[in-house]
């Protein structure tokens, strides 16, 4: 068995600081400027020194100030543990610091608008925001590289993490599987060392999303073949196929992580969410904390009453997000804010 272990090139290296800059500030420096991390909360509180990664002398120029390290993705102080760097929590409102192709971890990074955006508001997904962003051509390089980026982000949150695999992927398909399950397995990192969500909802919508688009092409096919029996109509048949599809991925997924979506309070699929207030429920085919997802085949908005039902539920989501197989046309998948 391999595991992910390269991470000695400068351009990782590199990103490894961008990424811990930005989980401290939510800012991305532009491309070739020099990336220094020091932080102000490990200021030496006697001397007012600031501590800057790979420098010795410290901000207010004297010598031997105390050095900062780079160990697994994360500027800390020697002898502090990794996990120190990126315990700020990941915060709203990122979406102009960091681009779709610099690999989005939040919706609001995916969304385009999405933090400022006003109340009932429709927001699309981003161009290619749930995609591997080095795109469809990539070279295995990059996609080598990449993976190697996302390992180290994860090893400083969880230094006990590990990807085993049976060797590196041969073809894009396989870079791509191996990338969406670290990408995955990043999320679950920050959920449980961390505490933080917000990533773990944008990859729920990745998988639904793709999972999303293969049921709908396996659907058509037993259309066609004459297996799904529409009752009401061909739509109504294909729509129920899709969402059983991928509620059942979702499932299994969520329970190799040891996720039991049956009894967790803020990730769970199709299960009653009550409205007291209504004396009724709804099912969104998930919930990831204040976020509802619901996979379609129709478009929907505020005016649909199965949306009004998830903005009314008691755990009050903040957003519903609308995800419909890819095929149907461009930008089909989207956000709708909670109303006033």
């Amino acid at each position: 068995m391999e595991t992910v272990t390269e991470l000695n090139t400068d351009e990782v290296a590199r990103r490894l600081k961008v990424f811990a800059l930005w989980v401290r500030t939510g800012e991305v420096p532009p491309a070739g400027e020099r990336v220094e991390t020091g932080f102000k909360s490990w200021q030496d509180p006697e001397k007012k020194r600031l501590i800057v990664v790979g420098a010795a002398r410290s901000h207010d120029g004297e010598e031997g100030g105390r050095r900062a390290s780079l160990a697994g993705g994360v500027c800390r102080p020697d002898g502090e543990g990794a996990q120190a760097g990126l315990t700020r929590r990941v915060r709203r409102g990122r979406g102009g610091s960091i681009g779709p192709f610099q690999d989005p971890m939040t919706l609001e990074q995916s969304f385009p608008g999405l933090a400022g955006a006003p109340s009932g508001a429709v927001i699309g997904l981003a161009n290619d925001a749930v995609d591997f962003f080095f795109g469809r051509g990539a070279l295995t390089a990059g996609m080598s590289r990449y993976s190697n980026i996302i390992f180290a982000q994860i090893k400083a949150i969880d230094p006990d993490y590990r990807y085993d695999s049976l060797g590196a992927p041969s073809t894009h398909e396989g870079w791509t599987n191996q990338l969406n399950d670290m990408r995955f397995d990043r999320a679950v990192a920050f959920m449980r060392k961390l505490r933080e969500i917000e990533p773990m909802k944008l990859e729920t919508l990745r998988l639904m999303q793709r999972r999303a688009d293969i049921a709908y092409e396996a659907g058509l096919r037993q259309l066609r073949a004459g297996k799904l029996n529409p009752r009401l109509s061909n739509e109504e048949a294909l729509g129920n196929f899709v969402d059983r599809e991928v509620r059942k991925a979702l499932r299994d997924n969520f329970r190799n992580y040891g996720i039991n979506e049956e009894s967790d309070p803020v990730i769970r699929v199709n299960r009653r969410e009550n409205s007291v207030s209504e004396k009724s429920y709804r099912r969104p085919d998930a919930r990831v904390g204040d976020a509802a997802f619901d996979v379609t085949l129709t478009r929907k908005n505020l005016a649909t009453p199965q949306v009004r039902g998830f903005f009314n539920a008691d755990f009050r989501p903040e957003q519903v997000i609308i995800i419909r197989p890819r095929q149907l046309s461009p930008g089909s998948s989207y956000i709708i804010t909670r109303p006033e």
